[in-house]
């Protein structure tokens, strides 16, 4: 066995592992997005590529399987440096809800779980062409944890995270809107243990 999971045993005989991986999904905001409106994370995943999503069913964990959640964290990535108020609008103007079940279990504004907001410019060629990149999180910044009290998502047992976004008008709603062909990839990830059965 690796350092990242162990091998367990249950008292009807049956065997499984338990992994330190994390869940995670992406929305894809692109020129078309509309921006005052609610997106659900996991609600849509499958058939979809592993660096966009790693769950396999919409909403659930597959059969036999179950997540202990001990923290949430989103990250975005804006290199368009046409839209350099792009995250912090969106940061500033949006919620998130985490529900298992019907049970909401945590609400807060983004900003809550995706940390600081950290630029890094560089100037290149004789142009003097800029490159701008932007992120969600600064290296200190580890999302919210949940401490000694993490969450239990059971086999088959729907849940989701909503991200919500409203009160942005005109001017705004344009500097948080992608321009086309530079979409903005928003990445919310769960992190705890996955236990999966042994076939």
């Amino acid at each position: 066995m690796s350092a990242n999971s162990t091998q367990l045993q249950a008292a009807n005989g049956a065997r499984f592992t338990v992994h330190r991986q994390s869940l995670y999904d992406t929305q894809i905001r692109t020129s078309v997005t509309v921006v005052n409106s609610s997106y659900r994370f996991f609600g849509d995943v499958q058939n979809k590529p592993l660096h966009i999503t790693n769950l396999r069913q919409n909403a659930q964990l597959e059969k036999g399987n179950s997540f202990q959640c001990h923290g949430i964290v989103m990250a975005a990535c804006n290199m368009d440096d046409t839209k350099s108020k792009m995250l912090y609008l969106l940061q500033r103007n949006s919620a998130i809800s985490f529900t298992i079940s019907d049970k909401t279990y945590y609400e807060s504004s983004l900003g809550m779980v995706s940390g600081k907001i950290y630029q890094d410019a560089a100037k290149a060629g004789a142009a003097d062409v800029s490159l701008t990149l932007q992120s969600f999180g600064a290296p200190e910044a580890k999302g919210v944890a949940f401490g000694k009290n993490p969450w239990n998502i059971d086999s088959q047992q729907g849940f989701a995270v909503n991200l919500s976004t409203s009160g942005l008008a005109g001017a705004e709603i344009a500097a948080a809107t992608p321009t086309a062909n530079e979409d903005l990839y928003l990445r919310c990830e769960l992190k705890g243990l996955y236990t999966r059965p042994i076939q």
